[in-house]
């Protein structure tokens, strides 16, 4: 039997675009690794937003494993991707693209 592990990244810092983890999102990348050490992981695979690529880098250290980008996984929109969009701008995106996947 397979088992996956779906994480979130963690809280990412307050900025547009693709930002870091902020400090708080770190901590949460450590603790989420803890208990994740003592599994049998053979691959960790992330979207290519940075801040998914650098959660998934604190579970693949401990299994002295590569993060293999996977664009499949990245979120469709993410508010913020433009400066200075309003969440009402973005939400007018989202809702096409919710009803429109490709």
């Amino acid at each position: 039997m397979t088992t996956f592990y779906f994480v979130r990244h963690g809280h990412r810092a307050l900025t547009a675009g693709d930002p870091p983890l902020s400090g708080k999102g770190i901590a949460q990348a450590q603790a989420v690794a803890v208990p994740l050490r003592s599994q049998p992981i053979v691959a960790v695979y992330a979207s290519p937003l940075r801040r998914a690529h650098e959660t998934a880098e604190w579970i693949a250290r401990t299994h002295n494993l590569p993060v293999v980008g996977d664009v499949r996984l990245r979120e469709r929109m993410n508010w913020g991707d433009e400066t200075g969009q309003s969440f009402e701008e973005f939400i007018a995106q989202w809702e096409p693209c919710t009803r429109e996947r490709d």
